[in-house]
Parts: C-alpha cells; sequence; structure tokens
C-alpha cells in the first residue's frame, strides 16, 4: 500500500497523494475557517546535475532535500514530491506569513 502513495527515491508522499491530500485539507480548511498554506521546493539545474554527475548523485541530492524537509517539518505538514525537481509542502493552520518564514528557512538550510 505505501508504495502506491510513495516516492521511491525521497520516501515522501507521490503526486496523486499530493492532489487527494491538498482536496481535503482545502475543504477542511474552509469548513473551519482556518488558514492553509501551501509551499513548492524546486531544484535549480537538477537535470544538469543529473546529466552530469549522474542518477545516483542526483537521487542522492534530491534525499537530501527531503531529509531535511522532513526534519524541519510540523506533524501535521504533508510533504510530497510532486515533479522531478520539485517537492510540496502542505501547511495546515498556517498563515501566509507563518508559510513565508517557513519557506525562507528552508531555502537557507538547503542553500
Amino acid at each position: 500500500d505505501s508504495l502506491e502513495v510513495q516516492d521511491y527515491v525521497t520516501e515522501l508522499f507521490n503526486r496523486n497523494y499530493y492532489q487527494k491530500v491538498l482536496g481535503e485539507e482545502v475543504s477542511r480548511a474552509r469548513r473551519l475557517k482556518q488558514p492553509l498554506a501551501v509551499v513548492k521546493v524546486a531544484l535549480d539545474d537538477i537535470y544538469e546535475i543529473e546529466s552530469s554527475l549522474g542518477e545516483a548523485v542526483r537521487d542522492e541530492l534530491l534525499k537530501s532535500v527531503a531529509a531535511i524537509i522532513t526534519k524541519t517539518s510540523r506533524t501535521n505538514d504533508v510533504t510530497c514530491r510532486t515533479a522531478a525537481n520539485e517537492m510540496a509542502l502542505i501547511l495546515p493552520h498556517a498563515s501566509k506569513k507563518g508559510a513565508a518564514i517557513r519557506a525562507e528557512r528552508l531555502r537557507r538550510i538547503i542553500e
């Protein structure tokens, strides 16, 4: 069952799960009148890294970024890999300001 909702490289949830959970969280946020934020993390030059250093290095880079995101996430945050070079965080009960702070903190750590 976990293979259906999990990305095998990063061990984050996959795009299908992301789309399902995002719809559920948007409905819940509207119903409870609570904020909801989504943060997208895109890795630049991932295709150049893959072509010059290989798939193994690319996968290790993705695993490292996923580990950082998971380690710094709250328990109710949902982290997913949504594209080859993109990860998304669904942040229930997070305002725009809170999401911006979280995104900037992640950017600094990853940088």
